[in-house]
Parts: C-alpha cells; sequence; structure tokens
C-alpha cells in the first residue's frame, strides 16, 4: 500500500509543480522497475540503462487534478535514437512497452495519445529521458608502450 501513496505523492507533487507546455493538462508518467518517472529530467528523473540490458515501461496518464486518466486509443512509442535506446514488444494496448539498450548516449522516449475522448483529437505526450551507459567491465587489456633503455 506504500507504493500507492507514494504514486500519489508523486502525482500531487508533479501536478502543483507543472507549467504548461501547451499540451492539454494531462501527464504521463512511467513506471520502471517499480519507480516512479514523470519525464522532467530533473535530477533523478532520467533513466539509467545499461547497453547490454533491457526494461519494461508502461505509462500511466492523469489528469489536471492529478486523478488517472484515459486515453482514446493505443498510445504511440517513440525514441529520439533507435541506435540508443529502442522500444520494442509495444503491448497491444499501447500502455507498456520494452526499451532496449544500445549504444551509450542519451535518448527521449515519447509516447503519444489522444487526450480527447470524443471524436477530436488533442494530444498529449509523456517523456522520459533515458541515459544508456556502458555495461559492467567483464575483462581489461594491457596495452605497453614502446621500451626505453634504463
Amino acid at each position: 500500500m506504500n507504493w500507492l501513496i507514494d504514486l500519489w505523492d508523486a502525482i500531487k507533487e508533479s501536478f502543483w509543480n507543472w507549467k504548461a507546455r501547451g499540451h492539454w493538462a494531462t501527464r504521463g508518467y512511467f513506471w520502471i522497475e517499480g519507480k516512479l518517472y514523470n519525464g522532467e529530467g530533473d535530477g533523478d528523473m532520467a533513466y539509467i540503462l545499461g547497453d547490454d540490458k533491457k526494461v519494461q515501461c508502461s505509462v500511466a496518464w492523469v489528469d489536471k487534478k492529478g486523478k488517472p486518466a484515459v486515453v482514446d486509443g493505443a498510445p504511440a512509442w517513440a525514441s529520439s535514437d533507435d541506435s540508443v535506446c529502442a522500444v520494442a514488444d509495444v503491448a497491444a494496448d499501447g500502455m507498456s512497452a520494452t526499451l532496449v539498450g544500445g549504444d551509450p548516449g542519451g535518448a527521449q522516449i515519447n509516447v503519444m495519445a489522444d487526450a480527447d475522448l470524443g471524436a477530436g483529437v488533442r494530444e498529449v505526450v509523456a517523456t522520459l529521458d533515458v541515459q544508456v551507459v556502458a555495461g559492467e567491465a567483464v575483462a581489461g587489456t594491457l596495452t605497453p608502450g614502446e621500451p626505453v633503455d634504463q
């Protein structure tokens, strides 16, 4: 039950600190390995992924009051750089996907959805900054220089 309280606190805090970006007042949040990310890129909000790893990621939508919201149709997932972090295995409902680490560097994951539940379209976007880093060292190489007289 503590995770639910943490989620609610994070949603409330993010809502009160939110500045309009020209999108409808619906926000997206990402759940990765039991931790909430809001995609703002501040401090621990950028997700670190090893270049030899992949991770399941889900998106949740909230309204301007921080309450859970629904979107019309399946959200679309995209990466700003598939060579750094690719999006794979998007669920049929569009609410989750697998992020696959690639070349070290930075990429942004975007999930776009239609917040208008009627005939119109009102785009809402959730973003997540991902930093891909080299995996854990497993071997080393020694390279001697040119020999010199003693």
